[in-house]
């Protein structure tokens, strides 16, 4: 697409590995109109269902060439968006006045305001307030449904209703008036396409709507912006609000949780820079070992670093996309297209505890059970042994930990499970991985010969190369019982714990060419290394034959003898949760992971 880049760069936090997915696009309306930065509503209205935004731009395919991000947050029953959306002028859905609301005007500037809403609607009696547009009403209030919402209006017993056609495009502060075509109640009307309805739900407001709006007599309503937002031409809700002034907005006091701003999650945003350029970043997430995700503040030192002066967030979590024409280009860490916190749990805490069960059932006496040093979550530096409390960021974190204490609940004379808490992997093999970091690091070295860090680098991260966790399990099941059972052994070797920027140091030093920047110390410099010495103790054969530095060369090597191109390392098959997504597009396996019969 001319005009349009895309850039993929790995920075590295005092917190880990993080992976950014930057589009850059022309200022909006640019070349007469050529490039549009506008909302899209999944299956084209309000309450359509859910939809990846792949298959999005593959529905818009015949109209444009599109690429871009998720929006905002959406109702994960009805599908609903959180808050505003305006599409070519008109106004499709109510905004969240304690949120932000993003905005293009006509001419191609972003806007990131706290809009509220005022509506109003009058028919033979006075004005009255209209409290939303496009929203299932709450007890007590008035809402107005256009054919943005759906087919029919919801269900809601006891509610009145009147059909109001013809009814004109429903523009911000204006007069817009219809006559009523028909009165019902109980909700479910249908909604005409030229037409309208207006619901009232509780028994003082649907009294006065039923007295006041007869059918036959004209009703007009008014939906009112505060702040005007006179010419903005589209708008969707967002926040919080990211920079402002080219500066990072530390608090918006928006109403989100702490939780939703302070967590390292993968995040989205939109901004503008100062030349006008609109940019739409995407930041991958809660994938140990490949990308940690960011705090919202910690987005919008991103964004001003990429040159923003105006940007706001988007929705954050495991459905953060950007992909281009239909194509996927991050790496969700939720591969069904929504988060989904119960699949997390089914498979990597449940069924892992079930399979450990059967095992001890069937007579199995030894039990090898791969856990991770992610359990220890964010430490202070100081070395952590087997004893340090578990302190789990990430759901899978915290899957491994549930595991380990079902799994150590089974152990007996009969059943000895032994944990073993793996090192950030890395390695090659047939079906290699690049969505670990080391492998990831090698692979952007050969291909783009770049690795940017945000950071000084200081912080500790520990690596084990597969072939090592391969000779731990071997171990393991060598050795006497009463020597593993129900033992924790971290994996890995005291020399293997790496300050991240000796790990990119190391990486730039095997790829020749490859250009390495390093940011300032990032202020808050948790980090973790591991203690080692209890698995030489129990397992005296068991000694890591591989550094760091050798598996970087040990990748260099394989990428010069198969002379590997950019479309080897970005293929899915050695993308874990691309491969997932593969698999359930073309419908190997279905939504919840199982392998289709047919």
């Amino acid at each position: 697409m001319p005009g349009v880049t895309y850039e993929r760069t790995v920075q590295f936090t005092p917190h880990g590995a993080v992976v950014l997915h930057v589009l850059t696009a022309p200022r909006p309306g640019d070349q007469k109109g050529l490039y549009q930065l506008a909302p899209v509503l999944a299956r084209g209205t309000v309450v359509g269902g859910r939809q990846r935004v792949t298959q999005m731009e593959k529905d818009l395919s015949t109209q444009a060439t599109v690429a871009g991000i998720n929006g905002d947050f959406s109702d994960a029953q009805s599908s609903e968006p959180a808050g505003m959306f305006l599409q070519n002028g008109v106004l499709l859905h109510s905004p969240v006045g304690a949120r932000s609301s993003i905005g293009v005007d006509g001419d191609g500037a972003l806007h990131v305001d706290r809009v509220k809403f005022f509506g109003t609607w009058r028919g033979t009696g006075q004005r009255r307030p209209l409290n939303a547009l496009n929203e299932v009403p709450r007890a007590g209030q008035v809402v107005l449904f256009t054919p943005a919402f759906g087919a029919r209006t919801p269900a809601v017993p006891g509610a009145a209703e009147i059909v109001l056609q013809p009814f004109p495009a429903a523009l911000p502060d204006s007069d817009l008036t219809a006559s009523v075509t028909a009165a019902d109640v109980g909700g479910g009307a249908a909604i005409p396409p030229d037409g309208a309805v207006i619901m009232a739900d509780g028994a003082t407001v649907a009294a006065a709507l039923q007295a006041e709006a007869p059918v036959g007599t004209p009703v007009t309503t008014r939906l009112v912006l505060q702040p005007a937002w006179t010419g903005m031409l589209e708008g969707l809700g967002g926040g919080p609000a990211l920079v402002r002034g080219g500066k990072p907005v530390f608090r918006s006091a928006e109403d989100f949780t702490n939780d939703q701003v302070s967590a390292r999650d993968p995040r989205a945003g939109v901004g503008q820079l100062a030349d006008g350029r609109v940019i739409l970043v995407a930041v991958d997430g809660g994938q140990p070992g490949y990308s940690a995700g960011l705090t919202s503040f910690e987005l919008a030192q991103t964004l001003v670093r990429l040159g923003a002066v105006t940007a706001s967030a988007v929705e954050s979590g495991g459905a953060v996309t950007v992909a281009f024409d239909g194509q996927l280009l991050n790496r969700p860490n939720d591969p069904a297209g929504e988060l989904d916190p119960k699949k997390t749990i089914d498979i990597n805490h449940l069924a892992r505890a079930r399979t450990a069960k059967l095992a001890k059932e069937q007579g199995v006496k030894r039990y090898a059970l791969a856990s991770s040093c992610s359990i220890y979550g964010a430490g202070t530096g100081e070395f952590l042994d087997e004893t340090a409390p578990p302190n789990p960021q990430t759901a899978y974190a915290r899957c491994k930990a549930l595991v380990e204490r079902d799994v150590g609940a089974m152990a007996g004379a009969e059943f000895a499970p032994v944990f073993l808490r793996n090192s950030t992997a890395y390695g090659a093999s047939p079906r290699i991985r690049f969505d670990v970091v080391l492998n990831d690091l090698c692979a952007l070295a050969w291909t783009t010969k770049r690795i940017a860090m945000t950071s000084d680098g200081s912080p500790w991260r520990p690596l084990v190369h597969i072939r090592d966790i391969c000779e731990a399990v071997y171990q393991s099941l060598l050795a006497p019982a009463d020597a593993v059972r129900g033992q924790i052994f971290n994996v890995g070797g005291n020399e293997e714990n790496y300050r991240v920027r000796e790990i990119a140091e190391t990486v730039a030093s095997v790829f020749p060419g490859c250009e390495l920047s390093v940011g300032k110390s990032g202020g808050d410099n948790r980090s973790y290394r591991v203690k080692f010495d209890k698995i030489r103790a129990h397992l005296p054969k068991f000694r890591c034959a591989y550094t760091a530095r050798s598996g970087a060369e040990e990748l260099h090597k394989l990428f010069e003898r198969i002379q590997m191109p950019r479309e080897i390392y970005e293929f899915r098959a050695f993308t874990r949760l691309k491969q997932l997504r593969y698999l359930q597009q073309t419908h190997q396996i279905d939504q919840d992971f199982f392998w289709s019969k047919a």
